[in-house]
């Protein structure tokens, strides 16, 4: 779609062999301002929105983001299949579009 994007992003749980030790606990001021993390949902939007958003300045093409994203977790093969149908099928949506 020339105007969002689909996108299913697979989580294999804590199944890295380069999985790090868990921290000590920290104090509520430290807890306070701390980054998220690597490999959270957000941070993988956040990196390719970032990516998507530098590449689009380069070339200088007319281009934003929506401030936010909408997830879904996808508990089962059915869902799986039933959201993987709906993106691949979406593009035939596109004359319906009034965004577009």
């Amino acid at each position: 779609m020339p105007n969002h994007i689909h996108g299913i992003i697979i989580l294999n749980g804590n199944k890295s062999p380069w999985q790090q030790p868990p921290e000590p606990e920290k104090t509520i001021g430290q807890k306070r301002f701390q980054n998220p993390g690597k490999n959270t949902i957000s941070s993988i939007v956040g990196s390719y929105k970032s990516a998507v958003t530098k590449y689009a300045n380069r070339m200088n093409l007319p281009f934003a983001w929506q401030p936010l994203f909408h997830d879904r977790i996808i508990r089962d093969s059915r869902s799986f299949q039933n959201i993987s149908a709906y993106i691949q099928n979406n593009t035939q949506n596109l004359k319906e579009d009034n965004l577009n």
